[in-house]
């Protein structure tokens, strides 16, 4: 990783974990509780100078009324590598992410429930060295459906990132 990529992973876990803890202790002199943690499947496309497409999980803890802080990791294949790097152009790949989301309305009085979220990671394609990524999104997610909610991400980090998302409902934001 460059020195320059590290920085800009550095700073951006920094703003991260500072905005998480202001809104979540303005929360907690609130008096809002702590949740149990939600877990989430996801399939993700991340689209830039190459393009991976992974299947992953998460795991996000609430800390306080609005605020999620948790970890995605996913797994599957990046294509439009350089012919040099792999002879037919794709690989396996992998990333991890540490994640902070911002939910505008917990009670999805709209019904939906609209988020916004940053965070940081790295991507591994095999063959290569991991590429720091720093990542902000938009999201929604509808009405639960018995105890899943379904949702969608749009965003930009490494290019462009979409993903479709099934979290577990229940919990401190909903």
């Amino acid at each position: 990783m460059s020195r320059r990529a590290s920085g800009v992973a550095r700073m951006a876990a920094t703003a991260a974990a500072l905005l998480a803890a202001t809104a979540g202790g303005a929360d907690a002199q609130a008096g809002a509780s702590v949740g149990a943690p939600v877990l989430e499947a996801r399939a993700d496309l991340l689209a830039g100078r190459t393009t991976s497409v992974h299947a992953g999980v998460g795991v996000a803890w609430p800390v306080g009324r609005n605020v999620q802080l948790g970890v995605v990791a996913g797994a599957g294949e990046t294509r439009g590598l350089p012919r040099e790097a792999d002879e037919d152009g794709h690989a396996p790949s992998g990333r991890a992410e540490l994640v902070a989301r911002f939910v505008v309305d917990p009670s999805g009085g709209a019904g939906v429930r609209w988020y916004g979220g940053a965070g940081a990671g790295a991507l591994f394609v095999r063959g290569g060295r991991g590429q720091a990524r720093v990542h902000v999104v938009a999201g929604v997610e509808a009405r639960p459906r018995g105890r899943l909610r379904l949702g969608a991400e749009v965003g930009v980090g490494g290019g462009t990132r979409v993903a479709v998302v099934l979290r577990r409902a229940g919990g401190t934001l909903d």
